[in-house]
């Protein structure tokens, strides 16, 4: 392992391991990035190896054997090309500038909110809505054919019914997208646009979740991380969308020709 690399875990039976577990529907629940071969950085909850003296909540370097020890599992993509020294120290000064910033547990829960939202949109627009708009269609179009004759003005009938609804469902579906995609772009690009914020303070949600987007977790620390050295993982991740532990690893398990993934 060096400078540069991504190590992903599952953690052990903890209640915040559990949590993250459950709200993201993943088995991995946390990440972290190397400085060097000893020392990870990375963004956790208060006590989280459980020490005598307990480690405050936030971002802080870890050894590399502490890291370990809390997880079941531990996976390491390791860069296929090492970084230079003062990439090296870009990322070190990165992880010193962050020290003290607090974890937010809020933001590392919620992650899937958005993606699960999308989801159950989407398949709810198509299961209610275009599709049976597309079997009315169909069954309008059996009207009619029942009606003529020969196979070409009966095929011609059929075909003409049948892509007038398709055709509409399509649209319909191209702006529903659409709508889509600029409302998830207002609720998330680094944080919520002042109107967001604005319309939060207005329904006088409490401090901890007008507050979440000025903190920190471990799967945005690592996209912001790997960006500071030249990485593509940010740039990979859907732009609106909160980074998950889970993002990580599969994007570096399918970007082979930057990463190696290497089982510990």
């Amino acid at each position: 392992m060096k400078a540069g690399d991504i190590i992903v875990s599952k953690g052990l039976f903890s209640w915040p391991s559990l949590g993250i577990r459950v709200l993201t529907l993943s088995r991995w629940t946390h990440v972290g990035i190397l400085i060097d071969e000893n020392t990870v950085l990375e963004a956790n909850v208060k006590n989280a190896y459980g020490e005598a003296e307990p480690q405050a909540s936030g971002v802080y370097f870890t050894d590399v054997k502490k890291f370990r020890s809390s997880a079941k599992r531990s996976v390491v993509f390791e860069r296929n090309s090492s970084l230079s020294g003062a990439e090296k120290a870009k990322l070190l000064e990165y992880g010193r500038s962050l020290q003290g910033v607090p974890y937010n547990p809020v933001r590392a829960s919620s992650s899937n909110i958005i993606p699960m939202l999308r989801n159950l949109y989407f398949s709810s627009y198509y299961s209610f809505f275009v599709l049976p708009f597309i079997l009315y269609g169909i069954f309008e179009a059996t009207k009619v054919s029942a009606d003529c004759n020969g196979l070409v003005q009966c095929s011609s009938a059929l075909g003409s019914k049948v892509g007038y609804y398709f055709l509409i469902a399509t649209v319909l579906a191209f702006l529903t997208h659409l709508g889509w995609r600029l409302m998830r772009r207002s609720l998330y690009q680094r944080g919520p646009n002042n109107w967001f914020r604005a319309l939060l303070r207005r329904l006088g949600l409490p401090d901890v979740v007008m507050n979440a987007y000025d903190e920190i977790f471990c799967s945005q620390l690592v996209a912001d991380a790997d960006g500071k050295v030249g990485g593509s993982i940010k740039l990979k991740l859907k732009r609106t969308d909160e980074a998950r532990p889970k993002d990580i690893y599969e994007i570096c398990s399918k970007n082979k020709a930057e990463w190696t993934k290497v089982k510990l």
